[in-house]
């Protein structure tokens, strides 16, 4: 969370950024495996972790607020997802699912009397 709280003006000139962008997921493990001669191993990856959310930023002024710079406040991605391990002609193997994105946060600008 980032509050700014101003008796004044708030200005974002060109160029200027305020972030409070969420983390990414971790990426899942690969699936490691041994097997004996003419069997068949599968072993699976991991899934992928999910992405953190977007913060918050607060903008509480008495003046202006004007922005001509950037505020942002985007989800993180999700992480990949692990390999999968096959060893052998025989069985199937799926993947595990990549992390979902974290969701996007909040901009609350207030000017106060």
């Amino acid at each position: 969370m980032i509050l700014i709280i101003a008796k004044g003006n708030i200005i974002v000139n060109t160029g200027g950024k305020i972030t409070a962008n969420g983390a990414n997921g971790g990426n899942g493990g690969s699936g490691v495996g041994f097997a004996d001669t003419g069997s068949a191993v599968i072993a699976y990856g991991g899934g992928g972790g999910g992405g953190c959310g977007g913060g918050c930023v607060y903008l509480l002024h008495k003046g202006t607020h004007s922005n001509s710079g950037s505020i942002t406040v985007n989800g993180g991605l999700g992480g990949t997802r692990g390999n999968y391990f096959k060893y052998g002609s025989t069985g199937s193997a799926s993947v595990a699912d990549p992390g979902q994105p974290g969701t996007n946060g909040t901009i609350f600008t207030k000017q106060l009397t």
